[in-house]
């Protein structure tokens, strides 16, 4: 394995790790922001307490649906209360400090501020 390439995973796993820590504890602001899609905010409590442990769980990742090894993307099914069953998805980006651009090293969390939402499927 080149240096490049050693580096390259290293940050991988890095990036991995830190988007794991924000999707488990999304509500500890000091880990990122946790944005709801409008679809979702507008649930019951119960519901979207549903939403949001089971992104919390979630563990599925495969190379199929998490090809560079950084698990920001997520895809889950959750029965909500009224016995319907939804697919949602959650999502990791990574911004500057300003929050105007996008980081130019997501696995540096002292120049990344990651943004976790929360979906629907039919939200993307």
């Amino acid at each position: 394995m080149t240096e490049s390439a050693a580096l390259t995973n290293d940050n991988t796993s890095l990036i991995a790790e830190l988007n794991d820590t924000l999707r488990r504890d999304p509500l500890n602001s000091s880990k990122g922001q946790f944005v709801l899609s409008h679809a979702v905010a507008n649930l019951n409590h119960q519901d979207r307490y549903y939403c949001i442990r089971a992104m919390v769980r979630f563990n599925d990742f495969t190379p199929g649906n998490d090809p560079y090894g950084e698990r920001d993307f997520g895809a889950f099914s959750v029965r909500l209360s009224d016995g319907t069953t939804e697919r949602l998805n959650f999502k990791i980006d990574y911004y500057d400090p300003s929050m105007k651009f996008l980081s130019e090293d997501p696995s540096n969390s002292n120049i990344t501020r990651r943004v976790l939402t929360l979906m629907f499927a039919s939200d993307y």
